[in-house]
């Protein structure tokens, strides 16, 4: 969801030096609740930090910048309230400390007690405990004292719930950092690649990859189509309009881990954890940071008597099951990325007042283009990058579409539009015949359940799916290891996994047979959306096979597009006959615990 309040951001250039020392100053009274020596610990990669620090530049000159989140359940469950999520926690940070007046309207706006478990200014003896020899007991409950909030500025508002910010998406009235979060449970790299980033705004200045604990962790080989999928998010971020900045959080769980540092399996392999396989992208893209919580925290884990490393202190756990977050948990894991957000906007905005105060003193120099490929090279070739005193250095050149980028990871790993994610409203604009078909809300207020419903026999809806032979045929490529149009990729490297979401129930459903027509075939199959066995309703997955035409490439649209046929039968198990349409994904591979996504939040899926 999407931060609703806005406000007209100011041009770069207009802000005072007052307003860059007021930002430097809440910057610096931010107080950590972890120790400061772990939370220094946590940064696991910093490579070129230009990007981000252009991002922090641009909050602090007031212009209109956008904060997005990707990622998995990790932000979505276990806090009191939606806000005391980690970056829910992050993203009011920032507009407390970098927004000017900010601050001082959430103060003037507070007026309601300090919550006992939010401890500011001291670690609580987490500290003495580790130099104690690791006995977590110890530490100390010294809950911060209302009348003090102001004494400090306020610096603790962000950890706390705000009714303004649940209402408005913002802690003040005159925010220019807006907060995008497309994190859906359960979801690993290759759903919110098919399915999320095309909600991401083109415009955004900052994102945070959050799939530590959601990509195939049983995977112990670097290439898999989760890493692959991941590479071509971080490939599509880093080529955006803004020139990003991409901060990879990487979470633990010591379950995932079998209890050791890199993840060892029950043959005592390391590897198993998908942070260090995506540590190796970090640094062949070189352009984004890591902050990893198993670097900052494993020490408390490793100290903690719990018998599953949960992390039992002030009587209260840090997780609340073995991957996600108690609101403790939450806090703590805001620490971490606010931490290195502080120690980028405290060297930004010192600059920014040196600059001010001083002219000729080093300006936003207009970035120079990193790679200057001859117009005629090839990816892979050899280029070359301009550095000082007139010296040139050999590297290879990347794609003329993305200049600032090294060729893919994977080779032949490049962005492209392989298939369909469509819910909802992209849904909707699949259908390119619907008689006899009604688009239905059947959800209660609040909690959307859009979808194509049909109680008639005969009626047929017709689905218009992008299909692209060539794509498919290079993402299995990549998968297989071999160069996009070796002769050893056959016709099963024109087939994408799909999925047809329907709704089934214990009362009124009938069934349908689905078919395939134009750009793509499938194998027939029928439907049958009543179950007895439970009384529930709920969406089911069924997962069948298209196969793109070579000789047809389809856009979606138009006669010659795939068409996904779904028909109302005459038979029924139930005497009746309504069926409802939900969904429907393809892809190059199966989506990783796809049936876990829909089965848990098919409401949270269903964006307008």
């Amino acid at each position: 969801s999407s931060s609703s309040e806005s406000s007209t951001g100011k041009t770069a250039g207009q802000v005072a030096q007052g307003d860059l020392l007021s930002s430097l100053e809440r910057v610096l009274q931010w107080q950590p609740e972890l120790p400061r020596e772990l939370l220094q610990r946590s940064v696991s990669r910093q490579g070129n930090r230009e990007r981000m620090a252009a991002a922090v530049r641009r909050m602090a000159r007031g212009e209109r910048t956008t904060v997005a989140l990707l990622g998995g359940s990790l932000s979505l469950r276990g806090a009191n309230a939606p806000d005391e999520s980690f970056m829910a926690q992050v993203h009011k940070w920032l507009e407390l400390a970098l927004v000017p007046g900010c601050r001082e309207e959430a103060l003037r706006r507070t007026n309601t007690a300090w919550p006992s478990g939010a401890i500011s200014g001291d670690d609580g003896g987490v500290g003495d405990a580790l130099k104690e020899g690791g006995d977590l007991s110890s530490r100390r409950t010294l809950p911060f004292p209302p009348d003090a909030r102001a004494d400090k500025g306020g610096a603790d508002l962000h950890a706390a719930s705000s009714a303004h910010y649940l209402s408005h998406g913002h802690m003040c009235s005159g925010s220019t950092i807006d907060y995008v979060s497309l994190a859906v449970g359960a979801a690993g790299p290759a759903f919110i690649e098919q399915c999320e980033m095309q909600h991401l705004p083109e415009d955004v200045d900052l994102v945070v990859l959050d799939f530590g604990v959601n990509d195939h962790v049983s995977s112990l080989f670097l290439s898999h189509p989760e890493r692959h999928a991941y590479e071509r998010i971080l490939r599509r971020v880093l080529s955006m309009p803004r020139a990003p900045g991409v901060l990879g959080f990487e979470a633990f769980s010591w379950a995932h881990a079998n209890g050791s540092f890199f993840g060892e399996d029950s043959h005592h392999q390391i590897g198993r954890l998908a942070q260090d396989k995506h540590n190796i992208l970090a640094e062949w893209y070189g352009d984004l940071q890591v902050v990893s919580a198993r670097s900052a925290l494993y020490p408390l884990l490793a100290a903690s008597e719990d018998p599953l490393r949960e992390i039992y202190v002030n009587k209260t756990f840090v997780v609340s099951d073995w991957i996600h977050l108690s609101t403790l948990g939450h806090r703590w894991y805001a620490d971490l990325l606010i931490s290195y957000l502080a120690r980028i906007a405290e060297e930004e905005l010192s600059r920014m007042v040196v600059q001010h105060a001083v002219p000729g003193s080093g300006g936003a120099a207009a970035a120079a283009q990193l790679w200057a490929p001859p117009g005629d090279a090839a990816v892979g070739d050899a280029c070359e990058v301009f550095g000082a005193r007139g010296m040139n250095f050999p590297s290879q050149c990347a794609a003329p579409t993305q200049p600032q980028l090294p060729p893919p990871f994977f080779p032949g790993n490049e962005v492209q539009t392989l298939g369909v994610c469509a819910v909802g409203n992209d849904l909707k604009r699949l259908a390119g015949g619907a008689s006899s078909w009604e688009w239905l809300d059947e959800g209660p207020a609040g909690s959307p359940k859009w979808g194509f419903v049909s109680s008639t026999p005969g009626a047929l809806l017709q689905l218009s799916v992008p299909l692209n032979a060539s794509a498919l045929e290079g993402a299995h490529a990549v998968e297989q290891g071999v160069k996009p149009g070796d002769r050893s990729v056959d016709k099963k490297g024109r087939r994408a996994s799909a999925v047809l979401i329907f709704l089934q129930s214990y009362e009124h459903m009938g069934r349908a047979s689905v078919a395939c027509a134009g750009a793509c075939s499938c194998k027939q199959f029928e439907l049958d959306a009543h179950h007895a066995d439970q009384q529930l309703s709920v969406p089911a997955l069924h997962d069948f096979f298209l196969y793109a035409k070579a000789d047809r490439e389809s856009d979606g649209s138009g006669a010659d597009a795939c068409q996904i046929q779904v028909t109302v039968l005459d038979s029924s198990s139930s005497g009746e006959h309504k069926f409802k349409v939900i969904g429907i994904t393809a892809s190059a591979s199966p989506i990783w615990k796809l049936s876990d996504i829909f089965g848990r939040r098919e409401s949270g899926l269903i964006r307008s």
